[in-house]
């Protein structure tokens, strides 16, 4: 009986080695499969300006549902901050609103960019 278990471990072991090793396909094998899949943004979001010392930016709501909320900006504007000219910041890419009461500035969806300066920040967040 021992001779029969040897025999038949034998032609189990003979048919492991036969078999032939598995073979990755050479689709895999290609250079754009291996490289790093790039990450995607989506592109509803809004830019950010290249940060300048000295000055905090900040997107203020000038509109709403396509009424304009004059209030808002109003308060915005008396706080200090002011409009970001769009030919200061190039690498924004953006065209601004059709029919909008900022002309040169940037403005995206009801909302304008607006800068200022960082030490007003600072010491409105501290007497907060």
């Amino acid at each position: 009986m021992t001779e029969e278990v040897k025999i038949n471990e034998e032609a189990v072991v003979a048919e492991t080695e036969t078999t032939e090793p598995v073979r990755t396909p050479r689709g895999s094998e290609d250079r754009e499969v291996t490289q790093r899949v790039e990450s995607w943004e989506n592109p509803s979001n809004l830019p950010n300006p290249d940060p300048q010392p000295g000055w905090v930016f900040r997107w203020i709501r000038t509109s709403m549902v396509g009424k304009s909320d004059n209030t808002n900006v109003s308060m915005r504007f008396r706080e200090g901050w002011e409009a970001v000219r769009a030919e200061d910041h190039p690498e924004l890419n953006v065209i601004s609103d059709h029919e909008s009461r900022f002309p040169g500035c940037v403005e995206v969806g009801g909302l304008l960019l607006c800068k200022a300066p960082e030490e007003s920040c600072k010491t409105k967040t501290s007497s907060l």
